[in-house]
């Protein structure tokens, strides 16, 4: 990660290199138990998606189908592994991954992590990414493509371009759910452009400067959300007032305070889900100020007895898996009634001389929020 000021990267939902993140903010500790009320986050389901990474997704249009940019924890290789929203169960296989069509994400190395998935107004699936020189780049896939081999993609650094002009750091601009628009975060203010017609559409000044401040488009692009830290110097004040505005003329339609600055809201704009740690999330309704219990992501650590990739027998040796599982991503489902997030083991293992021992493996998570009473 370049050296600069702390920035958020999301899209539909999607927090860019949040285990990166976890290890910055590791030290933050938050109290939601003392607000939790009558909102309940339910774990519903569970998905063991392998021994690869995901890196970040996005649901289709028809909210059906979760497309997941994931990569080879060792290696660079990306790909697409698509699984269905209802059941996690997978959709596609190797042979229809998309890896043709993204290995040009091979070249940025770890700047593909700032990578944003859509599907575009046309259909397309559209993956904006930075290069090796932290540029952003458009990678387009047609719609009518079946991600064999043979399936190519269209890169273009139009958006690149345009974002350059207006950004401090290019690789943080943010995405908003169909790549139409984009938010370019400079010094002192925060520039929506609409990338269709490469135009800014509104600007946000910020008197205190963006530092601290963390931007976002509502799931249907016609909301900005703004989140920013009462005291941005102080790493263990993560308190936060979120400030929602209208787009494109940028009327403040309404400001929350919340309890962390990483923040997932509901399509309906009801709740928000909260990285509260890097082992913790959290619900809020937001009108009602009202908590869910803490949702804890990471499992408790235990003795490594079998590797999980090969099955050789890890008893004699004295190995701890950690149980920590990264939060990389968060996707509401489009009725509002619960997300689906994605949690990453980074790849946890040891490397010998007869390859290689991996101790956990990657999930995909379905959550339902509920109400008492």
């Amino acid at each position: 990660m370049r050296a600069g000021k702390m920035v958020c990267r999301r899209s539909v939902g999607q927090m860019i290199g949040s285990a990166i993140l976890a290890v910055l903010f590791g030290i933050m500790g938050f109290d939601a138990a003392a607000q939790t009320g009558s909102l309940n986050v339910t774990l519903t389901s569970e998905e063991d998606i392998g021994f690869d990474c995901p890196i970040t997704a996005t649901l289709n249009p028809a909210g059906t189908t979760l497309w997941v940019l994931m990569y080879n924890c060792f290696d660079k290789d990306f790909y697409l592994r698509a699984f269905s929203a209802s059941s996690g169960g997978a959709v596609n296989d190797d042979d229809h991954n998309f890896a043709a069509a993204l290995a040009g994400l091979e070249e940025g190395g770890t700047a593909a992590f700032y990578a944003s998935l859509a599907f575009s107004p046309d259909g397309e699936m559209s993956v904006n990414y930075t290069d090796e020189n932290f540029a952003p780049t458009n990678l387009s896939v047609p719609s009518d493509a079946d991600g064999t081999a043979s399936t190519e993609g269209v890169t273009s650094d139009a958006v690149g371009s345009l974002i350059a002009s207006y950004a401090e750091y290019p690789e943080t601009a943010v995405y908003n759910g169909d790549h139409t628009r984009a938010i370019a975060t400079s010094e002192n203010s925060f520039h929506v452009l609409d990338l269709q017609t490469g135009t800014e559409i509104l600007e946000i000044e910020m008197p205190d400067g963006t530092d601290g401040s963390l931007p976002s488009f509502s799931t249907d692009g016609q909301q900005m959300y703004i989140t920013q830290l009462h005291n941005p110097d102080d790493m263990t004040a993560t308190a936060s007032d979120l400030y929602i505005y209208s787009l494109p003329d940028g009327e403040l339609l309404n400001s929350y305070e919340v309890l962390s600055p990483f923040v997932w809201i509901s399509p309906n704009g009801q709740y928000a889900a909260l990285w509260m740690s890097d082992e913790e999330l959290a619900v809020v309704e937001l009108a009602e100020n009202n908590y869910s219990q803490p949702i804890q992501m990471w499992e408790e650590p235990r003795r490594l007895i079998t590797c999980l990739n090969n099955g050789w027998d890890m008893s004699d040796v004295d190995l701890t898996v950690s149980g920590r599982l990264a939060l990389m991503d968060v996707d509401w489902l489009p009725d509002s009634s619960g997300f689906i997030t994605l949690n990453s083991y980074l790849g946890e293992g040891i490397t010998g001389d007869g390859g290689n021992c991996l101790f956990n493996t990657s999930r995909l998570r379905r959550y339902a929020v509920t109400h008492e009473g």
